[in-house]
């Protein structure tokens, strides 16, 4: 099944109907947008060098060969800046309706 969905990801299959999913352009968004906005987080050094891990375009050698790994990473380092920014705009929220 996953096999599947990155095959006919990457590319159209009018035979059968299914579009174009643009997988690679909708990967490459999220890990830039994530980027962008991972610089403008504060955060502990763990959480900012494993979320960097996650949305950096460079990967170690053993990875390079691995291109479902590689973009599983950045989605997931990308969700996890996501999450991040969403907690501290709930935390400013709270302070705001507290003082």
């Amino acid at each position: 099944m996953a096999q599947d969905f990155w095959t006919r990801s990457l590319v159209t299959w009018p035979k059968e109907g299914f579009d174009n999913l643009y997988r690679d352009d909708f990967i490459n968004t999220v890990g830039w947008v994530s980027r962008q906005k991972l610089e403008q987080l504060e955060m502990g050094p763990y959480q900012c060098t494993l979320l960097k891990r996650g949305v950096t375009k460079r990967r170690d050698v053993e990875d390079e060969d691995q291109p479902i790994l590689t973009q599983a990473m950045e989605y997931a380092g990308a969700v996890g800046t996501m999450v991040l920014n969403k907690l501290a705009h709930i935390h400013k929220k709270v302070e705001a309706s507290i003082s």
